[in-house]
């Protein structure tokens, strides 16, 4: 799998096969050629390039980094493009520039090729970057197809992706993130099939002796994504996700960090024609407002406008038109009902009209008994929440920010109004750009949902109080619950206009992965919070079972409940016993008789001790113990004999493997073997931690993990295991 990170939490993209390679870090030189550094040169950790006045053919080629890991027919690359200085000369002949994937690694910029990659080309007229597809049989033909925007002096970023097998696409974008785009085209080359594109070049060619165009500048942070033309972050993830990385065994979990619970309607104003969808359930919430109210039904509005970023659409609204909900309106009426929560997003680009223009209403009913909720800005006075009954609706509520709330640009602006009938004061918050909120006060009791049936409109009022919406709107969303401060910061995005489901892809973290291997029984894992009952002293009860069969241990008399301990290995926390009657117990291991062979792992800190023989696990009456110590470290099972595993027993954790077969049994210390002996036949009754079966020999070992196998899982899953338990304990 080949996962891109951006800013180390977010994963940018994923691929099921190939494998992502990264030249990010600098140029070698040691890796790349070139017959003269004048024109194509590496330093300073990038490669440095110029299309000179009277230049020569030059070449720089990336010889054995990509290989055979290129899919005909799939691929990504990105890349940091520097313009630094540019003079266009009076010739109309061109000098054209180079940088993409070859088939071959000569020293020229040869007919004899197939070539896809950036061509930028100069002119006395003007100059041009696009994607270029070349194939070198027959007659070395190929098309380059051009963005709209022409090149100038800065900093872009380029993407060019394989879509397939005759056609390639280029992007470019104007930040690192690769998300706001300026410019973009598609080449389709149908000639012949373009294959065996394995080398990375950069060249100058196609030049004519005499021009005097010059153009200069660096390329950098170069990025290869093998069969893979989307680089997104996965949207519509279920919270609880787990991706894990096949080669490495790394897991990567969406821990529901953003909590998505009673989103009720997300509309993204994105759509180009017809119905406004309520994407609320595919970001993942499970409280939408189903299908007789999903959509937002849209009477004339102008559709597919700018929106926050290059990537984003809006809806515009001429100060005449507006969007109803759907044919259930008691749908919302949470927004306006006794002891109600709510939250409303949008962003809005202001067109300026001096009326109160309604951005959102669920008035009913007309005259003094019209109820329910109003939204409306006014250019002098701000941003208006009306809340009640009669004509406006004052009875409730009416919280007016200041005129700063309506900016004179003619950008968008995120808003924010939160609502808690619980609170005795400033039960209204109102922000503008995630600044500061303006808070309002009830006074009373909201309506009823039993008042009216409540109409619900977008950019105009129902009962003609206000106005149509003049400016454009995109990205609502309407919440049955106040959002924190936290949740509305990251939707914010620090203004950048970040959508609830990339929102969402924030919260992937990097977690330790457990090979998945059959036969695991026991799972005790000190790490997991969530399978550990403890009191306010963190005293433990009982420490669950991760494995599934429900093999859990506890201690239901307090004074010998052990001690949680956190941030104590590797940041993470341990299970410690007192090692004088501390314990954690159940009398019937893994539920049932076992049969040899089988596989325990445990990572802990062991007790030393003398002639009282602490121990630190065993496994019940006939199995005598699994591991105990007094001068040395011991483990003894059924009634063989004991077996030294080491004499100089660890200060910190240690990992033990204990493989249980007869004779052919084995123990290893933090993966080296240490013995090879019998020990024993006799299947494990129980398990006791940190004491003997019979509650004597108490030990005061931590306990970080214990697994258990009942079979004989093989050396390879033994040393994934193994790795696992390293990695993750610091061992």
């Amino acid at each position: 799998m080949t996962i891109k990170y951006l800013d180390s939490k977010r994963i940018s993209a994923l691929s099921s096969d190939g494998e992502g390679l990264t030249f990010s870090d600098d140029f070698s030189t040691d890796d790349w050629t070139t017959s003269s550094s004048s024109v194509i040169g590496v330093s300073g950790g990038v490669l440095n390039w110029s299309v000179p006045n009277g230049s020569v053919q030059e070449q720089q080629s990336y010889v054995d980094m990509l290989g055979s890991l290129i899919n005909t027919t799939q691929w990504s690359i990105r890349f940091k493009l520097t313009v630094s200085g540019y003079v266009q000369g009076s010739s109309a002949q061109t000098q054209q520039l180079f940088f993409g994937i070859s088939n071959e690694s000569s020293s020229g910029h040869t007919n004899t090729q197939d070539i896809i990659g950036l061509k930028l080309t100069l002119t006395n007229t003007i100059s041009t970057i696009g994607v270029q597809m070349k194939n070198a049989t027959p007659s070395n033909t190929g098309n380059t197809s051009n963005v709209s925007t022409a090149l100038s002096a800065g900093t872009w970023y380029v993407e060019i992706n394989r879509l397939n097998l005759t056609q390639s696409k280029i992007t470019l974008y104007s930040d690192s993130s690769y998300s706001q785009w300026v410019s973009t085209a598609t080449e389709t080359y149908s000639t012949n099939a373009l294959n065996d594109l394995r080398y990375l070049k950069c060249s100058e060619y196609s030049n004519n002796a005499g021009t005097d165009h010059t153009l200069s500048g660096t390329i950098d942070d170069v990025s290869f994504y093998n069969g893979l033309t989307s680089i997104v972050k996965p949207t519509n993830v279920q919270d609880n996700s787990i991706l894990v990385e096949k080669d490495t065994g790394k897991r990567y979990w969406f821990d529901d960090a953003f909590d998505l619970s009673e989103l009720k309607s997300y509309w993204k104003f994105n759509e180009a024609s017809g119905d406004i969808v309520n994407q609320a359930i595919s970001v993942g919430s499970t409280d939408g407002l189903g299908t007789t109210a999903s959509n937002l039904q849209i009477a004339g509005a102008t559709y597919d406008q700018t929106g926050i970023t290059a990537n984003n659409k809006s809806l515009y609204f001429d100060g005449s038109d507006h969007g109803q909900s759907g044919t259930s309106t008691s749908q919302f009426n949470f927004l306006h009902t006794p002891n109600t929560k709510w939250t409303i997003n949008f962003w809005l680009k202001y067109g300026g009209d001096t009326t109160a223009n309604t951005i959102l209403d669920t008035n009913g009913g007309g005259g003094t008994a019209r109820v329910g909720l109003l939204i409306d800005i006014l250019t002098d006075e701000g941003l208006e929440v009306w809340m009640g009954r009669g004509v406006p609706l004052t009875t409730v509520i009416t919280t007016t920010t200041s005129a700063s709330f309506v900016p004179s640009d003619s950008a968008f602006h995120f808003y924010s109004i939160r609502y808690d009938h619980t609170l005795a004061s400033s039960n209204v918050k109102i922000s503008i750009d995630n600044g500061t909120p303006v808070t309002g006060n009830k006074t009373s009791d909201t309506p009823s949902s039993a008042d009216s049936a409540f109409p619900f409109n977008i950019a105009e009022n129902c009962n003609g109080y206000g106005a149509f919406l003049d400016g454009n709107l995109t990205e609502m969303s309407i919440w049955n619950r106040v959002l924190t401060d936290a949740e509305v910061t990251t939707i914010y995005n620090s203004g950048s206009g970040k959508t609830l489901d990339t929102a969402k892809g924030a919260t992937w973290t990097y977690e330790y992965a457990l090979p998945t291997i059959s036969g695991l029984k026991l799972h005790l894992d000190a790490s997991d919070a969530t399978t550990i009952t403890k009191d306010s002293s963190n005293l433990v009860s009982a420490w669950n079972d991760k494995s599934g069969e429900g093999n859990h241990i506890s201690q239901a008399t307090a004074s010998k409940q052990p001690l949680w301990v956190g941030n104590t290995q590797n940041g993470l926390p341990l299970i410690r016993f007192d090692g004088t009657d501390d314990q954690l117990n159940r009398s019937t291991f893994v539920n049932g008789a076992i049969s040899q062979g089988f596989y325990m792992f445990v990572v802990m800190k062991p007790t030393v001790g003398t002639a009282s023989n602490p121990y630190n696990f065993d496994g019940g009456a006939s199995a005598r113990g699994w591991c105990y110590t007094d001068s040395s470290d011991v483990v003894r099972y059924g009634s063989a004999t004991e077996q030294i595993i080491d004499s100089n027993l660890p200060s910190t954790p240690v990992m033990y493997t204990f493989f249980v077969n007869g004779s052919s049994s084995n123990v290893r210390k933090n993966s080296v073997s240490t013995t090879s002996a019998t020990l024993g036949s006799t299947s494990s009754n129980g398990l006791w931690l940190a004491c003997r079966h019979n509650d004597t020999s108490f030990g005061s070992p931590d306990h970080a993990e214990f697994l258990f196998y009942d079979n004989d899982i093989g050396t390879t899953n033994r040393d994934a295991v193994e790795r696992y338990l390293k990695k993750k304990w610091g061992l």
